[in-house]
């Protein structure tokens, strides 16, 4: 038997708004905001069963290795180019699985 998955994640338009330390005494001040603009993740998976007891499944996540909006400013919370906001910030994610059935 073969199966499929495919999923498209839209990401609308988000602002962030990260906290700046002000060293010293523990003070906490609003920096300008983060501007993330609308994404679409696209997921794909493929899976065959070879018998009852034997799967595999090929896949990826963000297939197409979309990234979120450069932010350079150099006050991500994340100390790069990110924050962890709407799909996250690792890129695509390939898999294989395989299943066994006892």
């Amino acid at each position: 038997m073969v199966g499929h998955d495919f999923r498209l994640v839209y990401y609308a338009k988000g602002k962030h708004s990260p906290p700046v330390f002000i060293g010293g005494r523990g003070l906490f001040s609003q920096s300008d905001d983060d501007v993330y603009d609308p994404r679409i993740i696209t997921d794909l998976a493929l899976g065959y069963d070879f018998n009852k007891n034997l799967s595999l499944t090929l896949g990826a996540n963000n297939l197409l290795n979309v990234y979120p909006s450069i932010q350079d400013d150099g006050e991500s919370e994340t100390g790069g180019y990110w924050d962890a906001v709407q799909m996250g910030f690792s890129g695509a994610f390939y898999f294989a699985k395989l299943g066994l059935r006892f």
